[in-house]
């Protein structure tokens, strides 16, 4: 496109090469997508949940990090489309656990800024073409920080009878057997860590605003999986609710 704008290659030319790297690159994103769905049929098969045998066929194809940036893509977008249906991803046994009421006003104000920002961007960049490419990114952003705050509440915390599922938006999934639970309390904790997850002594940390307020003990080790950081041995955890006194109750009615 460089070439084709500054007038080193012909038109004709400089559409040939965009016309057969795009194509190249079409055919391979195609190639992909079919492995893709072969490895999520596969999985599913063998009796794994949607989320799972999609990380899981998504590290087949490509890099973790690679993976990992993709998986988080599709679940946002898998939030702005349970916004349009008006559901959320809770089983129908279970009980939600919303744990982002503190964080939602501030990413709210973040997103009706968006346009601001735009505007800002039209009348103060002089160069049309630079301009342009702002405006797009600030577009994307925008749409971007709504999947962002979908994530957070249509993929609250829950528990039902086979588990208790920790989360946070679409960057972490803990999965905890109901079964393995010992004990379940209100225990307000502030430690302030470096990451939204993080494991101390054998206890999984899920801090919101720096804080935690449930605390589950386990009969036995479990382990979880943090991405990237790989697997974690613990045998607490430390989570955060909107409203604690729920959250207890609804995890001791399944636990009992």
């Amino acid at each position: 496109m460089v070439l084709l704008l500054s007038g080193a290659v012909g038109l004709g030319a400089g559409l040939l090469v965009v016309a057969v790297v795009e194509g190249t690159l079409l055919v391979l994103v195609l190639f992909e997508i079919w492995l893709l769905w072969r490895a999520v049929r596969r999985a599913r098969a063998a009796g794994v949940d949607g989320a799972d045998a999609l990380a899981a066929s998504l590290r087949m194809v490509m890099p973790d990090f690679a993976a990992s940036v993709v998986k988080h893509d599709l679940l946002m977008i898998r939030a702005l489309w349970l916004v349009v249906r008006g559901s959320r991803d809770v089983p129908a046994d279970g009980e939600a656990i919303h744990y982002s009421r503190g964080l939602r006003p501030m990413m709210w104000v973040l997103f009706v800024l968006s346009p601001l920002e735009i505007v800002l961007v039209e009348s103060a960049v002089p160069w049309v073409f630079l301009r342009l490419v702002l405006v797009v990114l600030g577009v994307l952003g925008a749409i971007w920080l709504l999947a962002l705050i979908a994530t957070m509440h249509k993929y609250p915390h829950s528990v039902d009878p086979r588990r208790l599922r920790l989360r946070y938006c679409s960057f972490l999934d803990v999965r905890v057997p109901v079964a393995d639970i010992k004990t379940v309390t209100i225990s307000r904790r502030q430690r302030s860590m470096r990451r939204s997850a993080e494991v101390v002594e054998g206890v999984l940390i899920l801090e919101v605003s720096g804080a935690t307020n449930v605390s589950v003990a386990l009969h036995r080790e479990h382990q979880v999986d943090l991405g990237l950081r790989g697997r974690r041995a613990v045998r607490q955890v430390d989570f955060w609710a909107d409203d604690p006194a729920a959250a207890v109750r609804f995890i001791r009615a399944q636990v009992t």
